[in-house]
């Protein structure tokens, strides 16, 4: 079995994090969005499967953020005991209601950041893609995972190969300023993520800026960082797409008081909405890139 899903959907994606139903139901339609993410455990599949067709009839498919029903509380973050259950209880109900088409995988934020050891990720991965090989499993890694010069928690597990071997997708998120100097450690964790898998057989995500970071950042810091995410994307020979962050941060992310574009629209001093028209517009560049050229070579 192939552990890559390069060959299995070149489509390349653009979406919006911390989107909720209504969000899709306003955002969707307007043309620029093709993915999204979905919360789901065994016990909220009702809200889940509400949630992947309203995506669906918008010709959108989703990831399945599968958190809360594999792992449990801890230092180290361990597996639930039934984790293995809890993953087929959900695969096996989509797959039920014929909805499994819209799905492209599992999703992952930052699990090594969080606490989980790279054994367990990896056990978790494998598990994942020797039982459901069409379902891609997609992570965004904290820097200190890619490359701990660039940023260190004190207590980084690096990326290696063996880890990474039953990921498909892969990301990181970093929010500094890319304007100028600042886009060098961009470029050198692009390289270092490569490295770290040591294969190229994989999708590459990039996590733009929509937002007021730590709340004291303007419009054109946004915008700058978002033009460097997707000039990044244009170059990769294997793209995945863009995943923007955020949409709707209602709780600011506590203390970093990171501001959400939603808020951002709505203020009555200088809303952003170059900010707001330029993401529209490439995620409309993104989803037009789905013709025979983009699906020939995966490029943009």
């Amino acid at each position: 079995m192939k552990n890559n899903a390069i060959t299995e959907d070149r489509t390349v994606c653009f979406g919006l994090y911390r989107m909720n139903p209504d969000d899709v139901e306003s955002e969707f339609p307007k043309g620029y969005l093709n993915v999204h993410n979905v919360g789901v455990t065994p016990g909220t599949l009702d809200a889940a499967l509400s949630e992947i067709r309203t995506v669906t009839h918008f010709g959108g498919k989703v990831w399945l953020c599968v958190w809360n029903a594999v792992f449990a509380p801890g230092n180290p973050v361990p597996l639930q005991r039934d984790w293995q259950a809890n993953l087929s209880a959900i695969v096996d109900r989509l797959e039920k209601e014929d909805v499994t088409g819209s799905v492209l995988g599992f999703y992952f934020d930052e699990p090594l950041l969080c606490g989980v050891p790279k054994e367990t990720y990896r056990k978790l991965t494998k598990f994942m893609r020797e039982t459901w090989p069409s379902l891609r499993v997609f992570t965004v890694f904290a820097v200190n995972a890619v490359d701990p010069t660039v940023w260190s928690a004190g207590n980084d597990q690096v990326l290696d190969p063996e880890t990474l071997r039953y990921t498909t997708d892969a990301g990181y998120d970093m929010y500094h300023d890319a304007r100028g100097d600042g886009i060098l450690p961009y470029k050198k964790l692009n390289a270092s993520l490569k490295e770290r898998f040591g294969r190229d057989d994989f999708h590459v995500w990039y996590v733009p800026c929509i937002m007021n970071y730590w709340g004291n950042k303007d419009e054109a810091y946004a915008l700058a960082h978002t033009e460097a995410m997707y000039g990044f994307l244009k170059e990769e020979k294997n793209p995945g797409g863009m995943l923007c962050y955020a949409w709707d941060i209602s709780n600011h992310d506590g203390e970093i008081g990171n501001i959400g574009l939603n808020e951002l629209l709505v203020r009555d001093k200088d809303p952003w909405t170059a900010l707001y028209d330029r993401v529209q517009k490439i995620g409309r560049e993104i989803l037009g890139c789905r013709g025979k050229a983009a699906r020939r070579t995966g490029t943009l």
